[in-house]
Parts: structure tokens; sequence; C-alpha cells
């Protein structure tokens, strides 16, 4: 018959307490480290979804977001900006921005990828000066342009707000003009 021997021993008792301790401790830790991965994954989520994070993608993303403008003369310059040059389509998509607390949609399409040629629509509360998107009261408008040959177009008005048509549309009564001569065919 074997004997088993008894004891009692503070440290032994101290010594498990102290490692049940260091494992809640561990556990604990896993935990927060889990937790602040979770809230910064649901902080770089709402981020994107309102196009402001640094990795936003104007194709994947629903838009990303240009900025808040003071005038319309950086709001042109930022546009013009995304003018595709030698990218091959990282400038297409859809893009947000605000300007003197308006909000305009800007829609980059590739119209051919060999000619590297993109098409870009705005819309907005938006009317021309000269070549310059400028701000209005009167209309929602929708206007469109090419660039190609490291050039953009002039701007057409695609839509607009208007009754009875702008007078700038080729006779029609809806303000819009026909995007088949901006479309180019594959080569």
């Amino acid at each position: 018959m074997k004997k088993h021997i008894l004891f009692s021993n503070r440290n032994w008792k101290h010594e498990l307490r102290l490692e049940s301790e260091k494992q809640n401790e561990l556990r604990q830790e896993a935990i927060d480290v889990e937790t602040s991965r979770a809230v910064a994954a649901e902080d770089e989520l709402l981020l994107r979804l309102q196009g402001k994070s640094k990795n936003s993608n104007s194709r994947s993303d629903p838009f990303k977001h240009l900025g808040n403008f003071a005038n319309y003369n950086e709001f042109n310059a930022a546009v013009d900006a995304l003018n595709n040059s030698g990218t091959k389509g990282n400038e297409v998509g859809y893009f947000r921005a605000q300007v003197d607390s308006r909000d305009i949609e800007i829609k980059n399409i590739l119209l051919s990828n060999n000619n590297n040629i993109i098409g870009q629509m705005v819309q907005g509360m938006l009317t021309l000066y000269g070549n310059k998107l400028q701000a209005t009261n009167n209309y929602y408008r929708t206007y469109f342009r090419k660039h190609q040959n490291g050039v953009w177009g002039n701007w057409a008005i695609v839509s607009s707000s208007e009754s009875g048509g702008t007078g700038n549309n080729g006779g029609n009564v809806d303000g819009s003009v026909n995007l088949s001569e901006y479309v180019t065919k594959e080569d």
C-alpha cells in the first residue's frame, strides 16, 4: 500500500495564487489588445465609409473625400488634379467635396485604358464662369468633361434643374448633351 504524504506549505499556496493572478492578468491583456484592435478597425471602417481615411480608395470604397475647400479656386485645382496622368486608372471612381458648405459629387470614368482617357462628371449647385466651376443658388447641375492627351476638355452641361433647358444644350429641353461624342472606342 502506498503512503500519501500530506503537507502544508504556505509558499506552495502562495505560488499557486500568484500563478493564477498572472494568468488572469495575461488573459485581461489579451482581451484589452483584442478590444483595442476591434475599436481601431471600427474607427477605420467609419473613416473609410466617410471617405476620409488615408487608406480610402475611390474604386472600392463608397467614395473618397477630396476635402472641405474654402473657395472654388481650390476646388477647381483639386478636381483638375484628378486627371489620371500616368496612373492607369488610379483616379477613377467616386469622390466628394464640400465648398462653402455645399456638397459636390465627382465621378471619374475610364473611357479608354489604352489611351489613358477619362471622363469626369460633377454634380451640385454649380454654374460655369469661363471654364471653371462656381457656386449658384439657382440650379442643381451635372457637368461632364474629358481628359485626353494631358489636357482637360471644356465642361458640358449633362443635366440641369432649370425648366425649359439651358440655352446651351444643343436643343435638348432638359439641358442634356449627347455623351456619345465624348466616348472613345478602344483601338
